[in-house]
């Protein structure tokens, strides 16, 4: 008896060691106090947005476990550039790390105005303003700062819940885009999701600010949306009425208020390991001199001279990959505009690494441009214009993945874990 009680204490001693996720989050509102130039769609020129249209939010979701703080923050912009990461981890403690994702609306300000490298005009493209970098940094920091000093909750266990959405469509040949919409939960609390396809249900006519679907699923439901692999995919209407489009993402009640342990992966804690069930990871990329895809002069009707300096305004010098691995779920952050394929050789790589479940986020932490494959790159076209890095790049991303993966490793094991799966799509389905 004496024996069993101290086996007992020893087990409860342990499991209270054990850190637990305490979760925070808020939201900030970064509708501009001026009209300012519409980004995403060139053909508007450098008009400004009109009066009438949505507010724009920035969602901020403060994960804690242990020593281990992420921030992930889903902001309704176009892009994130690299002068924006900068400035805001300048304004935010330095022990949060930072997964900054824009949503791609094509209804937002345009961002290169805080691209500090964008400082002459380009035609339907706004320049640097140190005004607009200054005021973007600090309400995103705002909303951060406001998640994490907020009340934290705790959790015992979270939830990942998937299912099949055919409301998205290739845009480039060869395309096959991912259907799987993922949602995050805590405690039936839906945090975020994740879904591939541009954010363009609007088109360059609105000329009112929106978040487009993904502003309609945080209004809604009032989750943090992510953008999957979105370089060759776009939106499916069911309908012609834009309003019907964006009802589809209005409709998914029973999918954020579910019934609990249905097609649900359940985590339970456990009492011996104390290893965390948080990691952040970063894995640089080797980036090769930017250069002009052989349309871009064309295209944008710039000799090479002009289409060399452009190339070299948008393409940053440097750039990484982000990663968080929770138990056996591995989150990968590109800052860019992956395709399909190049978001399925990373998944693929997750599993083959142990990782039940992958998803992958386009642009987090910084915008490269398109990422294509070489034969996708040789095809031309809008995005293979907009890929700075040559017909090779995505290989390179793809090698930073490896080592990222290899990084992280497959730190838990479901095995010994306590994992309850029933009905999410992972590997091998």
């Amino acid at each position: 008896m004496i024996l069993m009680s101290l086996v007992l204490g020893a087990n409860l001693a342990s499991f209270q060691r054990e850190p637990v996720m305490r979760v925070h989050w808020s939201s900030a509102d970064i509708t501009p106090p001026e009209a300012l130039p519409l980004g995403g769609y060139t053909a508007r020129g450098d008009a400004v947005f009109e009066p009438g249209g949505d507010h724009l939010f920035s969602t901020s979701i403060v994960l804690e476990y242990g020593n281990e703080k992420v921030a992930l923050v889903s902001a309704e912009m176009l892009t994130i550039p690299e002068s924006l990461v900068r400035e805001v981890k300048k304004k935010i403690p330095e022990d949060i790390h930072l997964f900054l994702v824009a949503t791609h609306t094509h209804c937002a300000p345009d961002s290169q105005m805080l691209n500090d490298r964008m400082t002459f005009k380009i035609p339907g493209i706004a320049a640097y303003n140190r005004k607009w970098l200054d005021w973007y940094s600090s309400r995103i920091a705002e909303g951060i700062k406001a998640a994490a000093e907020s009340d934290q909750k705790v959790y015992p266990h979270f939830q990942i819940r998937s299912q099949k959405l055919d409301w998205n469509r290739a845009r480039r040949q060869g395309a096959v885009p991912d259907k799987s919409f993922t949602g995050f939960f805590v405690q039936n609390r839906p945090l975020f999701a994740h879904y591939a396809a541009h954010a363009t249900i609007f088109d360059e006519n609105r000329m009112q600010l929106s978040g487009d679907w993904p502003g309609a699923l945080r209004d809604k439901f009032g989750v943090a949306v992510f953008p999957g692999p979105i370089g060759d995919v776009s939106p499916k209407g069911v309908s012609e009425s834009l309003e019907d489009r964006l009802n589809q993402f209005r409709s998914l009640d029973s999918f954020f208020k579910p019934p609990m342990g249905e097609s649900f992966w359940i985590t339970t804690p456990d009492a011996i390991r104390v290893e965390p069930r948080m990691r952040f990871h970063t894995q640089k990329i080797e980036l090769p001199k930017p250069k002009p895809h052989p349309d871009f002069a064309k295209d944008f009707k710039a000799n090479d001279l002009l289409a060399n300096m452009v190339v070299t305004k948008f393409a940053p010098p440097e750039a990484e990959l982000t990663a968080i691995n929770m138990d056996n779920i591995l989150i990968v952050g590109v800052p860019g505009e992956p395709t399909s394929e190049i978001g399925r050789r990373i998944q693929e790589m997750a599993y083959k690494a142990g990782y039940d479940h992958c998803l992958v986020i386009s642009h987090c932490n910084g915008w490269l441009g398109y990422i294509l494959m070489p034969e996708d790159y040789n095809r031309g076209g809008y995005e293979a214009t907009l890929a700075f890095h040559g017909r090779e790049f995505a290989n390179d991303v793809l090698a930073a993945a490896q080592e990222l993966i290899a990084k992280a490793g497959k730190t838990f094991d479901r095995s010994d874990r306590g994992v309850i799966r029933a009905g999410l799509p992972t590997r091998g389905n």
